[in-house]
């Protein structure tokens, strides 16, 4: 029965044998652990990754690594969960907004933390690969009932913009804004200061900032985080 319902297929079952466990590729998701009626595999031992934690900007940032040739991410997610809830229970007037930032796709990871979410922003880009995604992404979202508005970043790619959003128009996809290509934006990432800090240097009248600044003003309305 576990080897059956193992989407990843980390048990290996041979007729009047035991099951056998293919740990490399074992995403973490425990259902084998639900499903077996006999108990008969048993959580082990195994260090698969580490979590950090940092601060800057008034930020803390809850920090998970997964070690290489590894593939259970959800187990980092669920440890870094963890850590965020305990803080939130014991301090819960810390912070004012948590984001919680997913990799790309619609694997457990991200259904884990869209879960734990009151409020989801889905980041696109105008390609057919990105639309395709976001639809995936968008069925998820649904499927959890949960709000969403989507982002499309790097709008200026192979001006396709208008298109593209003409397209999520017409799917009654809302969106927060658009984020172009611009020079400043990637001076600030490599810099490692906020676009928007307001001791920062760059241009509030350039591209990119003026598009930080309606997504911002958007987000305000939406989430009505002015309380």
């Amino acid at each position: 029965m576990c080897a059956e319902n193992c989407e990843t297929h980390a048990l290996l079952y041979i007729k009047d044998s035991y099951p056998i466990p293919i740990s490399t590729v074992c995403s973490g998701c425990k259902l084998c652990y639900k499903i077996c009626p006999t108990d008969a595999i048993e959580p082990d031992l195994k260090v698969i990754g580490w979590t950090y934690t940092a601060s800057a900007f008034n930020i803390d940032l809850f920090l998970g690594e997964l070690k290489p040739a590894e593939a259970r991410s959800a187990v980092i997610v669920n440890k870094l969960m963890g850590n965020l809830e305990r803080v939130i229970k014991t301090k819960p007037e810390k912070y004012d907004i948590v984001i919680l930032d997913t990799a790309p796709g619609a694997h457990c990871d991200v259904e884990e933390l869209i879960n734990g979410a009151d409020l989801v922003i889905p980041v696109t880009e105008p390609t057919r690969f990105g639309k395709l995604d976001l639809l995936r992404i968008i069925e998820l979202i649904d499927l959890l009932k949960k709000e969403y508005k989507a982002i499309v970043n790097r709008s200026s790619l192979l001006g396709y913009k208008e298109k593209f959003l003409k397209e999520l128009e017409e799917k009654s996809i809302e969106i927060l804004g658009d984020i172009p290509l611009d020079e400043e934006i990637v001076s600030s990432y490599c810099q490692g200061i906020p676009l928007m800090d307001e001791k920062s240097k760059f241009d509030r009248d350039g591209a990119g900032y003026k598009s930080f600044e309606i997504i911002f003003e958007n987000l305000l309305k939406w989430g009505d985080f002015s309380k």
